[in-house]
């Protein structure tokens, strides 16, 4: 099995911008032949970022590329390739950070408990298998 390097790479924001200058410098750090195989973002308007910069670079995605967004938001269909996303249950977050306010508020303290909602992997265009 070949050996696969992660690396997280710090933005400025949560923004397009952010997302395509953080792609522009790993792919400018990369030798020749040795960029990523796979993108994932912390969320879709930094993966609509980082198609950008590999446009720029004259790569494909899915095919020299992949890149997953998080979030869904309501376009990300829309990007071309349509994008792979983590889409969360933003109504349910929302009820439940409302709920545990109002119990706070109620009560005056609250212990802290982890809440696990489901998310679904949304498979769109943008992923697909490594290039060898």
């Amino acid at each position: 099995m070949p050996e696969v390097e992660s690396r997280v790479v710090g933005g400025t924001a949560l923004s397009v911008d952010s997302g395509q200058r953080a792609m522009n410098r790993v792919l400018a750090e990369m030798a020749p032949g040795r960029g990523p195989t796979a993108v994932i973002a912390s969320n879709d308007l930094i993966a609509l970022g980082a198609l950008r910069a590999l446009r720029d670079h004259g790569l494909r995605c899915p095919d020299d590329v992949s890149v997953v967004g998080f979030n869904d938001i309501e376009f990300a269909q829309d990007f071309t390739p349509p994008l792979t996303t983590v889409r969360v249950p933003m109504h349910d977050m929302g009820t439940e950070a409302a709920r545990t306010l109002l119990e706070i508020i109620s009560s005056g303290q609250r212990e802290r408990e982890a809440l696990r909602l489901p998310v679904s992997l949304i498979v769109r265009g943008s992923t697909g298998a490594a290039a060898d």
